[in-house]
């Protein structure tokens, strides 16, 4: 992975592959090229280790998917709460809302209070 602020060496094209290849073939079949992630891509992030990632490193891709995740999860919640108890209730946030805020924190973490905002609101829910 190459990180850099500077627009000549992000908008540059870097020719990179994976060659699946053992020491003894040179099969171009098992060659594979790395694409390059840029704003314009079909795809403007990577997934890595479940944490999108964009060139710029904003990190709005990651916290976009872990808001419409919270979303469908506080829908579920609301919609069976008359039928469950409340442990069950506790066990289903603990599955479905907490388990996305506490993972990787530290990578996304970084981004900026305006992109965080969905988030605070959505954990905090409609008591605040």
């Amino acid at each position: 992975m190459i990180f850099s602020n500077n627009h000549v060496i992000r908008n540059s094209k870097i020719d990179l592959f994976v060659d699946n290849n053992n020491s003894d073939q040179n099969d171009p079949i098992l060659e594979s090229p790395l694409i390059q992630i840029s704003p314009d891509s079909p795809s403007p992030f990577v997934k890595f280790l479940g944490v999108l990632i964009n060139p710029d490193l904003s990190f709005k891709y990651q916290i976009n998917h872990i808001s419409c995740n919270l979303s469908k999860g506080l829908y579920f919640i609301r919609s069976s709460k008359k039928y469950l108890s409340q442990f069950c209730l506790q066990s289903l946030y603990y599955t479905l809302i907490h388990s996305h805020l506490t993972s990787a924190p530290q990578i996304w973490s970084c981004t900026s209070p305006s992109l965080l905002k969905p988030l605070i609101t959505k954990q905090k829910g409609p008591y605040v």
